[in-house]
This record gives C-alpha cells, structure tokens and sequence, in this order.
C-alpha cells in the first residue's frame, strides 16, 4: 500500500496497489507515474490500461447507470480474486478494490489525508457506501478488472 506524494498521483498508485494483489511489489512511484505518463491533471483510463498492458496484465473495463449490474461485476471479479481499479469521487480519484468480506468491498485508498492515513489506506464499504462514493457525475459506474499475468479468458 503506498500512499500518494502528490495531489495527482492516485491512478498510478491504485495500479501498483492493484497488483500487490499479485505479489507484485512496485516501490518506484516515479517509474510508475512514467508509465502511465501521469500529468499534472492525472491520468485517464487509458493511460492505465497501457500501463498495466505493459507490465503484462490484461484488463476488463465496465461503465454503466445500472448499479445492480456495477456491484454484481465488481463482486464477480473480487470473489474470482481479481483486483479492481475504481473511478470513485465524481471520477476525481481512483482506488483499488481488493477483496470482499461478507457484504462489505474492501479498498485501497491512496489519497494522503490525515482520516485516510489512520485507516492505513484500507476502507470496508457496504453496498450504499460503496454506490455513492463510486457514481460518478453521469450516474456511471466505471471499473476496470486486472487479470493475473498469463490469464487466457
């Protein structure tokens, strides 16, 4: 888990958080900020996907108004034990969902802030918590699966 060192940076950190899910350890946020080509203003879906595409992960990406259908993908995809990047706050901010537990997602959460710090990063989200922190500003809810290196589906 690392958090982020700028104001910008979280799509490059919810990528090497993503991955930890796979055992590997990315420590050079730099590097990864390059390979996502992260500017100022962040870093868009597209730029992650190449980021991940390039150190050999394939991804899956969903965008829909059904929340039913967002949370039955989502859940999908955790229980399978595949991590998932989220577009969350408005699409200001991405995050990493990594497991569930019951009915609660657990998520990575890089964001440098004093209440996220104390929480080591980690947040479990029922079902209404999750939904109203994901939807974002055309009542879309965006994921993107990471698949393990070598998967064939």
């Amino acid at each position: 888990m690392r958090f982020q060192t700028t104001g910008y940076n979280c799509g490059p950190n919810a990528v090497d958080n993503a991955l930890e899910a796979y055992g590997e350890h990315y420590r050079d946020e730099e590097a990864t900020m390059r390979l996502c080509r992260t500017t100022s203003r962040g870093t868009g879906e597209i730029k992650i996907r190449e980021a991940l595409k390039k150190r050999r992960h394939k991804t899956r990406a969903w965008n829909t108004t059904d929340q039913d259908q967002a949370i039955d993908k989502l859940f999908n995809a955790l229980i399978n034990g595949w991590p998932v990047i989220l577009a969350v706050d408005r699409d200001e901010h991405w995050v990493a969902a990594m497991g569930v537990l019951g009915t609660e997602v657990i998520a990575v959460d890089s964001e440098n802030s004093y209440c996220n710090r104390e929480r080591n990063g980690i947040h479990y989200y029922s079902r209404a918590q999750l939904l109203r922190r994901w939807r974002n500003k055309k009542g879309k809810y965006f994921g993107l699966v990471v698949f393990p290196r070598g998967y064939k589906g």
